[in-house]
């Protein structure tokens, strides 16, 4: 044999050393990867609860606000203010000239509107939101009335659960 034949024998293959520095390159790689991909998928979950609430919540207020400008009064009698979990009723005329009552209160953790001329409770919320706290004020004034609202709303569980709290004030406009 030949002085070139022997050379590319030894220079056709992969010392140990070379194969053990590519693996280690090779599973450092894997891990920077796998662990992006975990990232993102934790980060994908918290988004998707974080937008769950806040749908929830800019649903619920509002209906909330909108149904509370337009009532002529609340019924204090039958709401309940200043603690959780909050009830608040109020009377409306509908659009025939009815009086009719609607009533915004918690089913389970579950945030309802029943409406008097319906007579079933609708949820106001998505079905992965859970209303935690729920607390109505209503403060007077001599000439108007007006109600503040407290709400917490949690999505999702273990390390992916978010919570966050809303406030609002509105001010009966047809109140007397």
């Amino acid at each position: 044999m030949t002085n070139n034949n022997r050379q590319l024998i030894v220079n056709r293959g992969f010392s140990l050393l070379e194969m053990v520095i590519y693996v280690a390159i090779m599973a450092l790689i894997m891990v920077v990867v796998v662990n992006t991909i975990i990232v993102m998928i934790f980060s994908q979950k918290r988004i998707e609860n974080l937008r769950t609430i806040e749908h929830s919540a800019a649903v619920a207020m509002e209906r909330l606000t909108r149904e509370l400008r337009e009532a002529s009064s609340i019924d204090l009698g039958q709401s309940i203010l200043g603690s959780h979990p909050g009830k608040m009723v109020i009377n409306v005329i509908d659009e025939n000239n009815n009086p009719q009552t609607i009533e915004f209160y918690l089913e389970g953790q579950t945030f309802v509107i029943e409406e008097s001329n319906i007579g079933t409770s609708s949820p106001l919320i998505d079905p992965g939101a859970r209303v935690t706290n729920l607390i109505f004020y209503s403060p007077t004034a001599s000439s108007s009335r007006a109600v503040r609202i407290e709400m917490s709303i949690e999505a999702g569980q273990g390390q992916f659960l978010k919570s966050e709290t809303f406030y609002n004030a509105v001010l009966l406009r047809n109140s007397n």
